[in-house]
């Protein structure tokens, strides 16, 4: 299912237990909620957690299609159409 990217952050923080500086990659999209979705209707908005290298790939308002692995986390994406 495409989803449209609204936004997008990176950033980062320090672990207080190991001083440890963690980076962190967000995109925020949106979709047409589907049919199997009990209760819901009209557009969902989601943050989904990326790679900070994954998130600079994304342009903010393009539509992607994205792939998880079997741990449920992102491993690819691909641009269904390029930001207007």
């Amino acid at each position: 299912m495409a989803m449209n990217v609204i936004g997008k952050r990176v950033g980062s923080f320090t672990d207080k237990k190991t001083g440890e500086v963690i980076t962190f990659g967000k995109i925020f999209v949106v979709y047409p909620a589907d049919e199997s979705m009990k209760g819901t209707e009209g557009d969902i908005a989601e943050a989904i957690s990326l790679k900070p290298e994954m998130v600079a790939q994304i342009p903010v308002g393009s539509d992607i299609e994205l792939y998880y692995n079997k741990y449920g986390r992102v491993n690819d994406f691909d641009i269904v159409s390029p930001a207007k």
